[in-house]
Parts: structure tokens; sequence; C-alpha cells
């Protein structure tokens, strides 16, 4: 989540993802989240959520070697 709707401000802090969904995400540590498949599916219910930007984080490891990370950002309105 966003820490100023501003577009200039680039500060996110941590939210937990599963209590704005009714997927069942197996929580690894302090709202990060373990998926182990090659598709999967996160549906996000955005009625719980305050007015402003918020950032996804995809990290792929190779075990404990960080791959690479893709971000995901959208607006709740």
């Amino acid at each position: 989540k966003k820490l100023a709707v501003k577009v200039e401000q680039e500060c996110y802090t941590l939210i937990p993802l599963k209590d704005y969904t009714s997927d069942n995400l197996d929580e690894f540590i302090n709202s990060i989240y373990n998926v182990n498949t090659n598709e999967f599916t996160i549906n996000i219910n955005t009625t719980n959520m305050d007015i402003n930007g918020y950032k996804l984080v995809f990290t792929l490891y190779d075990d404990t070697y960080v791959v690479g990370n893709v971000e995901k950002y959208f607006i709740v309105r």
C-alpha cells in the first residue's frame, strides 16, 4: 500500500494480502506468500481496500537465489 497518494512518492508499506482475497494463500512469513505452481490467479477484493495506490511484487527463486522480480501496480478508486 502506498504511504502517500502522490506521483513522486514511491514508498510502500507491507499489507496482508490474505485479508483482501478469497483465495487460500500459503503465507511464508510476515505477509510474504509462497506459490509452488507454474500458473496461479489472485482474486483481489478491493471493497475493503483504501483509495490508494498498491504494488504487487512477484519474486522468482531458484532455491535461495533470486532469479528476478516483477512489480505490478494498481490503483483503487
